[in-house]
């Protein structure tokens, strides 16, 4: 018969249960905190990057129209 290692299998004594209960609020709120930061800095970039995309049309639209006379 084969078993499959488990962390417990290393440990150096009898592993004892965890006492404190969890507190699945607070998991809750920090997950959806550090999921409210990610969204974030997303949005955050995306709108740095929109800017950056109109920038460079509007630049690009004024070079052609400068090599075309339509200034």
């Amino acid at each position: 018969m084969t078993t499959t290692a488990c962390d417990d299998q290393f440990a150096p004594g009898p592993i004892e249960p965890v006492r404190e209960r969890f507190d699945i609020v607070s998991i809750l709120r920090r997950n959806v905190a550090s999921l409210e930061i990610a969204l974030r800095r997303q949005t955050d970039r995306a709108e740095a990057a929109e800017e950056k995309l109109t920038t460079a049309r509007e630049d690009m639209q004024s070079w052609i129209d400068s090599r075309n006379g339509w200034m």
